[in-house]
């Protein structure tokens, strides 16, 4: 986990990196944590780098959204990131950014289902 800076103490720029599980995640939830009781209105977390994530890393992104802070997940998000909100059915419950550029002038947007097959796709 890695802090970086936004240029304002209200937007909080998270950027994750490598597998989270049961063993692991203490340090997204300390970093979440942080963002929060410092008052944070909004949490950028960069998952481009995340190459695993399991319940618990999904329970720390659900506690986080939930909290006072907005929690907006930053991309493109690796695909079996993207499959677990997929298959969990939360892929809805985040906004998600998929500039990947912390910016959020042109890449917030609101939950929205993940793209179904396409035509070609179903037999």
């Amino acid at each position: 986990m890695r802090r970086e800076n936004t240029g304002s103490s209200a937007t909080w720029l998270l950027s994750a990196s490598g597998e989270f599980d049961v063993d692991t995640i203490d340090c997204l939830h300390d970093a979440l944590t942080a963002a929060q009781e410092a008052g944070a209105e909004r949490i950028l977390l960069d998952l481009a780098d995340v190459v695993f994530g399991d319940c618990a890393f999904l329970h720390e992104l659900v506690r986080a959204h939930h909290g006072p802070s907005r929690l907006v997940l930053v991309g493109p998000l690796p695909g079996q990131i993207r499959r677990l909100l997929e298959l969990t059915g939360t892929y809805r419950l985040f906004r998600i950014a998929l500039d990947g550029d912390g910016t959020l002038a042109s890449g917030i947007a609101p939950p929205a289902a993940p793209p179904g097959p396409s035509a070609a796709d179903t037999v």
